[in-house]
């Protein structure tokens, strides 16, 4: 959210959030492969490392031209809405069992 509020932009959020967690999740998958037992408190602090890179990020970037929501949100948030509409309804309707039963 903060974020947001300086850049304005859901794409360079979507994009920059995707990218931070993931670099978070190879450093962790890294160091777990070489014996680190992580805690729930490690991960905590190395996602909450990773959204304040990107609130850093987006402080450091020049100030952003306006741009309408609406455009934003028929650009990232229509097609995320699909994705999970069709997510939902192949694991309601469209298997024998409930999804993620066992």
């Amino acid at each position: 959210m903060i974020a947001f509020v300086r850049v304005r932009n859901l794409s360079w959020l979507a994009i920059h959030l995707a990218a931070t967690v993931s670099l978070a999740g190879v450093i962790v998958g890294f160091a777990r492969d070489h014996g680190h037992l992580w805690t729930m408190t490690q991960l905590q602090c190395v996602l909450l490392a990773a959204l304040a890179v990107v609130v850093l990020l987006a402080w450091l970037r020049p100030a952003p031209k306006r741009q309408s929501f609406r455009r934003q949100a028929a650009t990232v948030l229509l097609p995320m809405a699909f994705v999970v509409f069709v997510v939902t309804v192949v694991t309601t309707f469209l298997t024998e069992r409930p999804a993620f039963y066992n």
